[in-house]
C-alpha cells in the first residue's frame, strides 16, 4: 500500500464531522463515528475502549438489522466530560513539566505512594492546582538538601556510621522525612550538617 493509500485509509478511519441519526420519533443518536468524530480518535480505537468496556454500554441498535450501535449524545458527552481534565486541575505530564522530571517518573512516584492520590480520568491522573503546589514546594525543599548519603560524604562517615550516628540519637536532625512500606528516607539541610560536624569535631 502507497503512502497516499495509507492517508487515505486513515482518514476514512478518523471522521472529523458528527453526523449522527435522527430517529422517527425526532430522537437523536450517535454511532462509533459520530463518538470517534467527537473525541478526534479513530474509529477502531472507539471500537476498542467498547470492549474494554471503557465506552458506555450502548443505548440501542439500529441500521441494517440492527447491526449499527447507537448511543445517547448526553451520555457521550457526559462520559467525555468524566474524562478530561477539569479546569485547574494539573495532569502528570504538566506536573512532570513543573518538576523537571519524566511523566513515567510521575506515574512511578504515584504507584508508589509518594505523591497525594490523584483523580483519574479515564487514563490520564490529574491533580488539583492546591495539591501540584505543595509537591512543587517540598521537591523544592529536597533539592536544597542532601541525602543522607550526600551528607555521610560531606562529613567523611560511611552511611553505615550515619545510620548508627542516627538510632542513637547523636546524628544530625533531618528536615525532611519520607516514609514508605520499605523504609524511610531523610533529607538534612547543609547548614545543619556543617554545624553538627565542627561541633562533633570540637568534642573532647
Amino acid at each position: 500500500m502507497s503512502d497516499q493509500a495509507r492517508v487515505r485509509a486513515y482518514q476514512a478511519e478518523r471522521p472529523v464531522a458528527v453526523v449522527g441519526l435522527v430517529g422517527p420519533d425526532g430522537t437523536a443518536w450517535w454511532t462509533v463515528r459520530d463518538i470517534a468524530a467527537r473525541t478526534g480518535t479513530a474509529v477502531h480505537t472507539v471500537q476498542a475502549r467498547r470492549v474494554r468496556g471503557a465506552l458506555p454500554f450502548p443505548d440501542g441498535r439500529g441500521g441494517y438489522r440492527g447491526r449499527q450501535l447507537l448511543w445517547d449524545p448526553q451520555r457521550i458527552e457526559a462520559w467525555i466530560a468524566r474524562r478530561t481534565p477539569q479546569p485547574g486541575e494539573v495532569t502528570a505530564a504538566e506536573l512532570a513539566v513543573r518538576l523537571g522530571v519524566s511523566a513515567n517518573h510521575i506515574y512511578r512516584l504515584t504507584a508508589r505512594r509518594r505523591l497525594p492520590a490523584p483523580t483519574r480520568r479515564g487514563r490520564t491522573a490529574c491533580w488539583a492546582a492546591a495539591q501540584v503546589e505543595a509537591i512543587v514546594v517540598a521537591a523544592e525543599a529536597k533539592r536544597a538538601c542532601w541525602t543522607e548519603a550526600q551528607a555521610a560524604e560531606v562529613v567523611g562517615l560511611s552511611r553505615e556510621r550515619m545510620r548508627q550516628l542516627r538510632a542513637q540519637g547523636t546524628g544530625p536532625a533531618a528536615s525532611i522525612r519520607q516514609s514508605t512500606a520499605r523504609r524511610e528516607r531523610l533529607w538534612y539541610r547543609p547548614a545543619d550538617v556543617r554545624a553538627w560536624a565542627r561541633a562533633r569535631r570540637a568534642a573532647p
